[in-house]
This record gives structure tokens, sequence and C-alpha cells, in this order.
């Protein structure tokens, strides 16, 4: 039985025209109805000669039952030209559908968001995730959409990917790959040149302190591409379970 099942989720942008952000992060669901988690995401953008953008994460996550995992987190971002300053508040639900009876497991991904800026209203993020297995890798694939409800300018349900695959080089160590994309409306995909996609490895590991406590780390450098201009991103995660 595979211990866990890794789900995906996005993170904010500088600008929220783009879905995804700096500090895109992986969470995953474990088979431990006990499991609480302290997770800290960090990221780091820079997009052709403009001001390079930062954001955090700061996150609590515990499991409800074996299949339901819930987290509340809090989001601060920074530009060369601005300090710090609180983003948004973000409640996630995430649930296991199915485990170990069929070829790949399915979950489901909800999270709210209510901004800082009151005028973006409150942001609702959902979609399917799948994880299956080829041998030792690990690959996972995630359709989630995106809309912003009574906020102060219409917008469209969007629609976005996340994919990611990795390799054990050892038992504490993997090695990946891993990918983000912003499509457009759900409906109406964007023009090409007006999608955004980001790829680039991956690596993530542990260290497990005792039987109940385990720290986890996780970095990342994505390329990418969107509206013609090109963008480097580079991410860190430490999260300590207990």
């Amino acid at each position: 039985m595979k211990k866990f099942l890794l789900l995906a989720c996005l993170g904010l942008a500088a600008s929220r025209a783009a879905l995804a952000g700096p500090a895109d992060y992986v969470v995953s669901i474990y088979d431990n109805e006990h499991l609480r988690l302290v997770d800290f995401r960090l990221g780091a953008e820079h997009v052709n000669n403009q001001p390079s953008a930062g954001e955090a994460n700061l996150a609590f996550g515990f499991a409800v039952n074996r299949r339901w995992f819930a987290e509340l987190s809090a989001s601060f971002e920074r530009s060369d030209n601005e300090a710090t300053k609180f983003d948004a508040f973000y409640l996630v639900n995430s649930f296991l559908l199915t485990h170990g009876q069929y070829a790949f497991d399915l979950g489901l991904y909800t999270e709210l968001e209510r901004a800082q800026d009151r005028s973006e209203g409150i942001g609702l993020r959902f979609g399917p995730l799948l994880h299956t297995e080829l041998g030792r890798t690990q690959l996972q694939a995630n359709l989630l959409f995106h809309r912003n409800y009574d906020a102060d300018t219409p917008n469209a349900m969007q629609l976005a990917y996340q994919w990611q695959a990795s390799y054990p080089l050892q038992p504490q160590l993997q090695l990946g790959l891993q990918g983000f994309g912003e499509l457009g409306d759900w409906h109406r995909w964007a023009p090409r040149d007006q999608q955004s996609h980001r790829y680039g490895p991956v690596l993530l590991g542990s260290y497990r302190l005792n039987e109940r406590e385990t720290l986890r780390y996780e970095a990342a450098f994505l390329i990418g591409n969107s509206n013609d201009s090109h963008s480097k991103t580079l991410r860190a995660r430490l999260s300590y379970e207990f």
C-alpha cells in the first residue's frame, strides 16, 4: 500500500491575473488520522527585467481522518520596491476518494481564499487530483478550477494544470520534475502565447526525528513563459510533522 497520496494546490502570484505563484507547493495526505504539521513555503520569481517578486506562506494542517486533510494558512508577498505585506488567508480541505482499489488514486481538492484586498471577493479553487506509480516512479496529474466570487471585477472560471514525476534516489531522497500551467477560461482556452507554463527540477527529502516526528524539505527551480515574457522561480519548503 502506498503510504500517502501526493496532492497539489496553487499559491498566489504577485499579480492575481495568474493563478500560480512563486511559493507553489505540493501537499501530502498521509494514511495517519493523528497527523499534524506546520508548513513553511517560500518562493522568489524574476520575470524579464521587472522587479523580483517574493511570497511566503505559513500553514498549520491536520488529518481529520485517514481520508480528509484540513489546513489553514496565511500568505505574505513582497517585491523589490515594497515591504513585505499580508496577502491572504486560505482554508484548504483535501479528500482521498480512492486508495489502492484501482491503478491510480483519486483525490478532491478544495480551497477558499480571503484576500486582504476585499475588492477581489472570495476565491474558490477546486479540482480532481490523480496519482499513480510506474515501478518506483511516482506520477501525478491535477486539474484545478478557480474563480473569485463577489469581486468588484467580473471574472470567468479559470483552468490550471499541475504535474509531477519523482524517483527515489535513496529511501529519504527523491529527484523529480514538475510543471504548472494556466490555460485561461475553462471552456475556452486562451491562445498559446497568452497561456502560462512553468517547469523544472525538484528535490524532495525527509529526516525522521523519532516515531512521530519528521522533517520534510523540498526545493525546486522553475523556468516559464507567459505573454512573451520569461520567468525564473526558486522555491523551498520545510515541513514539521508530528
